[in-house]
């Protein structure tokens, strides 16, 4: 009788946990990098976009969730060569009401986008460079949050001389898009 009840409760947990697992499996959100070159000269500025889609059950807080107990999202720039990120444009958030919120939650949803500036030193010698940019981000549903995570997402460019020929790709993503502007975290659709 003690061994059946042993083997029903070992079982059960397994389910559940194959339950769990499938639950927290699911993919919250995957993300694209693209920048508006492959190559190019030191000392000029190359954009960068992150084309984010979320799974529409989930939402990821916004750079400006109105909770201080909700993790905002962040970019980094991770790059062994003193790359640095120059501006940031985070898309507009929504204002939603959840079930664990008594005010609205400001939070990010669906395929958004966020873009960023680097300058590149104009001491940068001809030759491939890498960096990564890391999306930090807190998914949450209607009931609960997920603990934070964060992507990875890699990078790569050359530096030419300036006689080489440069060739602008994705011009169409970054069209419109207001780097100049002096805030550092601005805005955009």
């Amino acid at each position: 009788m003690k061994t059946k009840l042993f083997y029903s409760l070992v079982r059960t947990l397994f389910i559940l946990v194959g339950l769990f697992n499938l639950t927290f499996a699911q993919e919250v959100l995957t993300v694209e990098g693209k920048a508006n070159f492959e190559k190019l000269q030191a000392g000029t500025e190359l954009k960068v976009a992150l084309l984010v889609n979320i799974n529409s059950e989930w939402h990821i807080n916004s750079n400006k969730p109105n909770d201080e107990y909700l993790i905002p999202t962040t970019i980094r720039i991770n790059s062994e060569n003193m790359l640095k990120l120059d501006k940031i444009i985070f898309p507009e958030a929504e204002n939603i009401n959840l079930a664990f919120s008594e005010k609205p939650v400001s939070v990010f949803q669906g395929s958004i986008k966020f873009f960023g500036l680097i300058k590149v030193p104009r001491d940068f010698k001809p030759g491939e460079y890498g960096f990564e940019m890391t999306l930090n981000y807190q998914a949450c549903n209607n009931q609960s949050c997920l603990p934070p995570k964060s992507v990875k997402i890699p990078f790569k460019f050359a530096v030419v001389d300036a006689k080489t020929p440069i060739l602008q790709i994705n011009s169409e993503l970054f069209e419109g898009v207001k780097f100049s502007e002096p805030e550092v975290e601005k805005k955009s659709s």
